[in-house]
């Protein structure tokens, strides 16, 4: 329904607990991050958080990454080819639409990084989104970036931005370094509706394992896992789609006239 952008990070500490899905604000003067927090330094450059920090390729290649702090993003890791000669999409890779923005839709191809260090933390083996070159250009000549971390990421923390220290306190769940994983069902399902209550399928991926269970673009979903829509959100459809390779998940959709019932067998491509 909205944005929180930076002019409120600028007047505050903003803490994030992902855990508890609560927001708290503190007066920056004389703030101290708890206990148990490690402190990174952070910088903000044209209203934007930036840290430097080691990533590593899935070829072994080490390189001191410029990367945007993006909450609001979805994505564990965005990185640009064009940005760096290190940075390469590995053999392999899937297409596939990586979002929108405010030009319209972002399409490039998902694999894996080999990791990413993050508050001292290293996070191993991540999904990274690599946008098809020219997509950023604007961006990369403005800014040298490499690219954002997002908040599949951050979810594994309880995150403290403070602004005017320039800095970031970081404090890791319980399972922070649980496995990566993306979509495994090759189906891409919209919330529409104005409480966003009905939920479509946009688009399957050839080959895939929604495209062999003849899962077809504007199939409406009725059920999931058992339970009607009114029960669910798009979170609880975009988690189970990507929980476990070979699980299996039962929908029934509406396509036309007809309700049909169907499974979906996930795997893991990347």
């Amino acid at each position: 329904q909205g944005i929180i952008g930076y002019d409120l990070f600028s007047r505050f500490v903003v803490a994030i607990d992902y855990e508890n899905q609560q927001m708290t604000l503190h007066e920056p003067q004389d703030y101290t991050p708890p206990s148990g927090f490690v402190t990174r330094k952070i910088f903000v450059q044209d209203t934007k958080p930036y840290l430097y920090t080691a990533l590593t390729m899935t070829d072994g290649s080490l390189m001191l990454a410029k990367l945007m702090l993006d909450t609001g993003a979805s994505h564990a890791l965005m990185l640009h080819e064009n940005s760096n000669e290190q940075i390469r999409l590995p053999f392999k890779n899937i297409r596939s639409s990586l979002g929108r923005g405010l030009g319209g839709d972002i399409f490039g191809a998902i694999s894996r990084v080999g990791s990413l260090t993050f508050g001292g933390y290293v996070l191993e083996n991540l999904i990274g989104s690599f946008p098809d070159p020219g997509t950023y250009d604007d961006v990369i000549a403005n800014t040298a970036r490499n690219g954002t971390i997002g908040g599949d990421v951050f979810r594994r923390f309880h995150v403290i931005f403070n602004y005017s220290k320039g800095e970031i306190y970081l404090k890791p769940y319980k399972d922070f370094n649980a496995p990566f994983h993306y979509d495994m069902s090759g189906m891409e399902v919209k919330a529409v509706g104005r409480q966003y209550q009905y939920f479509v399928v946009e688009g399957v991926r050839k080959h895939s394992a929604a495209y062999r269970a003849d899962i077809r673009p504007n199939d409406v979903i009725i059920t999931f896992e058992g339970k009607k829509r009114s029960n669910i959100n798009l979170n609880v459809i975009t988690e189970a789609l990507r929980s476990q390779p070979g699980k299996k998940v039962k929908l029934t959709i509406r396509r036309g006239k007809r309700v049909i019932d169907k499974e979906i067998w996930l795997e893991d491509l990347i």
